[in-house]
């Protein structure tokens, strides 16, 4: 009993109660429990020195409760003090590896080999079958899976991902340590937080598969991306960034040679940037600089930048003009240009085709060459009857206006359009008198009334008849016009109707008992049916003749 003495000595600072002080003296050979009724425990040791009493233990009142288990019946008591110890034994069907053992102590009960009972089962449940997941470890034949049997699973899609844990081992109580896996499409998910500010295309979808792309754009005009306007969902159901939204702001920029004017530090969109050039040096561009937005940034627009002084031939001032020295369009203050004036200018006077400028400190030219056009105004011809702008409007050379000649005049050549040349108006001149004609064109199925002459004069006229039966179609006549006849004449032919054509129908004329008859165009003829024949057909027995062709009806 000493050793669990000095136990009782060592836990003395924390088991004191006051409350509870009593003085008895016993021999140090009479350490025992007492009062097994009160379930307490006092000991006093020697009885030539005084201790202070313990406080009353209850910490062993209790015994342990350990599942499909229970106190073997060599070491269960009515009651335990310090230092017994009690085994416990697994109910029928359960086991252990170790032996369960537990001692007493003054903090109660400590567990000294530590296990538990289970099931003695004669193996695991195989995994069910997923089309999605591949096994290793299954053994053949179907055999059971033991205790301590690993199976490990993966997926075999590699847009999947394992929900759950890949390895599985048996335990000895017939169960696995972790629930069957399964594999789920692995999928990137838009959330709620993510949609505000953002417009998002495709729309209407908050759910995508990996390699599947987004485009992300601001719901805000003034607003920006600071990343790039496409994400893409990854292999592992990320986006490849998490774009944000942000107003455009424009700093203050640093320019070489020039100074910002002001105090600003961040400038809104379509805010101007106030800025000066050092001397002898001026802005690029004479347009203001504005916070402008380009693309997903923030940016100057134009690019507010500082250069040396030049004189500069824009594209307007190239227009008309040859330069020497060529192929330079910058030049430094004092240095000259020669300019010559393409064919269709000239400069200051008409005798002038040619002058020289000089570049100034302050990037201008000492004069700029003042171009005079070739110029054609409306001719003065009384042989044109109609000219396409009004009179006081004048074309510059090589521009065309369309016009046309007066009664008895035709134009020169035959062209309908004048040119504007350094000459003047061409062709010259725009108007000539007519011509006369030849001999007059034939006519089909027809010939002119009069023996025809070899020559005639402009507005000369020939009459023209057509043959026995045949219809005329249009004017008679056909009019020389400056060296052309002009007239639209036709001859119609007639339709013949005989009696052999008739015979094939068992048709017959109705007001006529001849056997042939001419029916000039558009004259009408009218059939009966021969003896005891009846009308067939849709052609009716009443017909018109149309340029010699007439339809027939038939009887049967």
């Amino acid at each position: 009993m000493i050793p669990l003495f000095n136990e009782v000595l060592r836990k003395w600072s924390y088991i004191l109660d006051p409350r509870a002080l009593t003085f008895r003296t016993y021999d140090i050979t009479n350490i025992h429990h007492i009062s097994n009724e009160a379930r307490t425990m006092c000991v006093i040791v020697s009885s030539s020195f005084l201790m202070l009493p313990c406080r009353c233990l209850l910490a062993c009142s209790q015994l342990p409760v350990v599942p499909h288990a229970q106190v073997s019946e060599d070491t269960r008591k009515d009651g335990y003090q310090l230092g017994d110890v009690i085994h416990f034994t697994c109910e029928a069907g359960y086991t252990s590896d170790l032996i369960l053992k537990y001692v007493c102590l003054m903090q109660g009960w400590l567990e000294v080999h530590y296990g538990k009972c289970y099931f003695q089962a004669s193996g695991c449940e195989p995994p069910p079958a997923d089309g999605h997941l591949t096994i290793t470890g299954l053994p053949e034949n179907h055999e059971p899976m033991l205790p301590d049997h690993v199976l490990v699973f993966s997926c075999d899609d590699p847009g999947k991902y394992m929900n759950g844990s890949s390895v599985l081992i048996c335990g000895k109580d017939g169960q696995w340590n972790h629930p069957f896996p399964s594999c789920k499409a692995i999928k990137c998910k838009l959330e709620v937080s993510q949609l505000e500010g953002f417009r998002y295309e495709p729309a209407h979808r908050n759910v995508f598969s990996p390699g599947e792309t987004l485009r992300v754009t601001c719901k805000k005009r003034d607003w920006i991306l600071n990343r790039s306007t496409v994400i893409t969902c990854r292999d592992d159901g990320q986006w490849t960034s998490d774009p944000t939204c942000k107003a455009v702001k424009c700093k203050v920029p640093q320019i070489e040679h020039g100074t910002v004017t002001g105090d600003i530090r961040d400038y809104n969109e379509h805010e101007i940037l106030h800025f000066e050039c050092n001397a002898r040096y001026g802005k690029t561009e004479e347009r203001p600089s504005k916070c402008t937005k380009i693309g997903q940034r923030a940016d100057w627009s134009p690019t507010p930048t500082c250069e040396p002084i030049k004189c500069r031939l824009e594209v307007s001032q190239l227009e008309g003009f040859t330069y020497e020295p060529a192929h330079r369009n910058e030049f430094s203050p004092g240095e000259t240009l020669r300019v010559t004036f393409e064919e269709k200018y000239w400069i200051f006077t008409p005798l002038e085709n040619s002058t020289v400028v000089t570049c100034r400190d302050d990037g201008q030219w000492t004069s700029e060459p003042i171009l005079k056009e070739v110029t054609c105004s409306r001719p003065n011809d009384q042989h044109i009857s109609y000219w396409e702008n009004d009179y006081q409007q004048k074309k510059t050379l090589g521009d065309t206006v369309r016009y046309s000649c007066t009664s008895g005049y035709k134009s020169t050549n035959g062209t309908t359009r004048a040119t504007c040349t350094r000459d003047g108006w061409t062709p010259d001149p725009l108007c000539q008198a007519p011509s006369g004609c030849g001999k007059p064109p034939p006519l089909t199925d027809g010939d002119t009334r009069f023996t025809s002459k070899y020559e005639y004069n402009h507005n000369d006229r020939v009459e023209y008849v057509c043959k026995n039966y045949y219809t005329m179609r249009g004017e008679p006549f056909k009019i020389c016009n400056n060296g052309d006849w002009t007239g639209s004449i036709t001859c119609l032919r007639p339709c013949t109707v005989d009696k052999e054509i008739m015979l094939k129908h068992n048709i017959a004329f109705l007001y006529s008992g001849e056997e042939k008859l001419y029916s000039p165009h558009q004259t009408y003829i009218t059939f009966r049916c021969t003896g005891r024949t009846r009308h067939v057909g849709t052609v009716s027995m009443r017909q018109q003749c149309i340029d010699g062709v007439i339809s027939l009806p038939t009887c049967q």
